[in-house]
Order: C-alpha cells, then sequence, then structure tokens
C-alpha cells in the first residue's frame, strides 16, 4: 500500500506542476480573452439596441454568441479542473486506511493536506477560470452597456 500512495503522491505533483505549466503559458492569453471578450459583449449589446436593421443586429447577436462560446470553453475546463482537484482528499480518504500501516497512514495525512490547496487555472494569474468567473464577465459586460445607454440617451436629450 505504501507504494500506491507513493504513486499517488508523485501523480499529485505532477498534476499542480502541469497546472502551474498550463497556466504559464496561456495566462496573458486567457487574460486578453477575457478582456476582449469584456469589450466585444458591450459593444455589441450597444450596437444591437441602437441598429434598426435586422440582419445586422443578428450578425451581432451571433458574434456576441461566438465570443461567449470562446471564453466559456477557458471557464468550463478550468472550473472541472478545480472540481476535480477539491475532491482528490475524499477520494484518498475512500482507501482502505483502517487496516494499513502507521506509515501509509502519515502519507495518507500528508497528502490530503496537500491536496487540499485549492487548484486554479487563472487568468493572468489573479482570474480564476471558473463558471462563476464566466458570470461575472457576462454581468461586467451588461453593466458597462447600461452605463454606456444611459450616458448616450442623456447626452441625445440634451
Amino acid at each position: 500500500m505504501n507504494g500506491e500512495m507513493k504513486k499517488i503522491c508523485r501523480h499529485l505533483r505532477i498534476i499542480y506542476e502541469m497546472c502551474e505549466k498550463l497556466e504559464n503559458v496561456y495566462k496573458f492569453l486567457t487574460l486578453a480573452q477575457i478582456l476582449a471578450t469584456l469589450f466585444i459583449l458591450c459593444s455589441c449589446l450597444y450596437l444591437v439596441s441602437t441598429t434598426p436593421e435586422s440582419s445586422k443586429q443578428l450578425a451581432e447577436i451571433v458574434y456576441m454568441v461566438a465570443m461567449g462560446f470562446q471564453l466559456i470553453l477557458y471557464c468550463w475546463f478550468g472550473n472541472e479542473v478545480t472540481l476535480k482537484a477539491d475532491r482528490i482528499p475524499f477520494y484518498i480518504w475512500e482507501c482502505d486506511w483502517i487496516s494499513a500501516d502507521a506509515q501509509f497512514k502519515k502519507s495518507m495525512i500528508f497528502t490530503m493536506v496537500r491536496a487540499k490547496r485549492p487548484l486554479y487555472l487563472t487568468a493572468g494569474k489573479f482570474v480564476p477560470l471558473t463558471l462563476s468567473t464566466f458570470i461575472a464577465i457576462i454581468k461586467a459586460s451588461y453593466s458597462a452597456y447600461a452605463v454606456i445607454k444611459n450616458t448616450s440617451r442623456s447626452i441625445q436629450i440634451r
């Protein structure tokens, strides 16, 4: 059983290292994607609300959906990594540890404590790629649109 626990520890270390490498490669790309999506969704919402032609509105709506889809791919799979990593201590706890020796139990506790460290893929090292981040971006886009719409309406009234 100790050999299996060593394999689990090694595998867990590799997972953390791979996530770190993945994040280092894509951190600026994902941050740029988030910022671009925020800006484009806001702009497209404004164009849809101010353009009387339905064909142009449809094109903007399709573009918004495409941008949202690109972003949700990052957020969905980042969320999956986080959810699966959160379950690791529970999976370790479910093994047959009661009949194991003291060394195995110590290794098990050490591994569980280590696995409790949250594992997030982030954009730019500060925005976690989760579904709640995706929702926050959609809300922020709409809020920015509402501000722009109200500002342009008040300028037109004057």
